[in-house]
Formats: C-alpha cells, structure tokens, sequence
C-alpha cells in the first residue's frame, strides 16, 4: 500500500472574509477530489481570511 500525503499553504490576499475564504476552498476542494482523486481538508489557520493551510492526501 502506498499512500502520499502533502500540506500547501495559501495566501489569498482579495478574501474579504471567512465565508469568502471558505466558499473558494470548497470549490477548490471538489475539483481536486475530481479531478484528481485527492482528499483535502483545512488543517490549519482556520480563523484566518487571508491564509489557509491545506493536507492533501491519497492512498493507492
């Protein structure tokens, strides 16, 4: 079994607020479980507008 695991940090600097922040990270989290098959979750900077923290994660 193999499994990949990453984490990516984003700077969003045109969010102007958490929903905003929360609605792009939605649609960027479909197309990547679409797309690609790759789970991703919020993992940190939750309470941020302008920064998220992303894990990516696939087991194959």
């Amino acid at each position: 079994m193999i499994v990949g695991v990453a984490q990516f940090e984003l700077f969003m600097p045109y969010n102007q607020s958490l929903k905003e922040k929360r609605h792009l990270l939605g649609k960027l989290k479909d197309r990547v479980l679409a797309q690609l098959k790759v789970v991703v979750s919020e993992v940190g900077h939750q309470d941020l507008w302008q920064r998220a923290q992303l894990g990516f994660a696939v087991v194959g």
